[in-house]
């Protein structure tokens, strides 16, 4: 746990000082913003949740999000880099700490979930009827806790059925809008 927020503390650190530089240069608005969303996938949370962003400048966002994973709440948080364009279409990677795989077995003896880092790429899609929503499409790649295929193993060797199923890259789709009223277009 000290590692994850040793990590955090660099990103927004290194993050925060390259934020003031641009708007310095002038090429970033001097207001950040933020946005709110629901989709699925991981870094909403589950398999279904919500997720907020903010965004002190343009290119970078740091995020929470809470869902559903497998019968349970499902928490995630990371930051998202973007490639900015003046297209409908911008690029981005993102890394996340969350849940991010979850185990069940046929007879409802064990649910459980697993967190986790995870790291990925996608795109944002601009809306064509208002610059003040965007949708999200991606893929994640867990890094699985270590604890979870031991209790997968023990669940096999007691004859049980796992009836969950973890893909080793999964997809995440949201579709999101801007909290703030006034907005201006380079931020998106």
């Amino acid at each position: 746990m000290l590692k994850l927020f040793v990590s955090v503390l660099l990103v927004l650190n290194f993050s925060s000082r390259s934020c003031a530089q641009a708007r310095e240069k002038d090429d970033t608005p001097k207001k950040s913003y933020a946005n709110a969303g629901f989709g699925f996938g991981v870094d909403y949370g589950g398999h279904i949740g919500t997720r907020v962003s903010v965004l002190p400048c343009r290119w970078f966002s740091a995020f929470g999000g809470i869902g559903l994973y497998y019968y349970k709440t499902g928490f995630a948080g990371g930051v998202q880099f973007r490639l900015p364009t003046e297209k409908r279409v911008d690029f981005y990677i993102t890394g996340l700490y969350g849940v991010n795989a979850g185990l069940e077995s046929e007879v409802y003896i064990t649910r459980k979930q697993y967190y986790g880092y995870s790291v990925g790429g996608g795109i944002e899609v601009k809306s064509n009827k208002s610059e003040k929503t965007f949708w999200t499409i991606g893929l994640l790649v867990p890094f699985r806790d270590p604890q979870f295929q031991k209790d997968v193993d023990a669940l096999k060797a007691q004859g049980l059925t796992v009836t969950s199923t973890n893909w080793p890259v999964t997809l995440t789709l949201g579709f999101h809008f801007k909290l703030d009223r006034s907005y201006d277009s380079r931020m998106r």
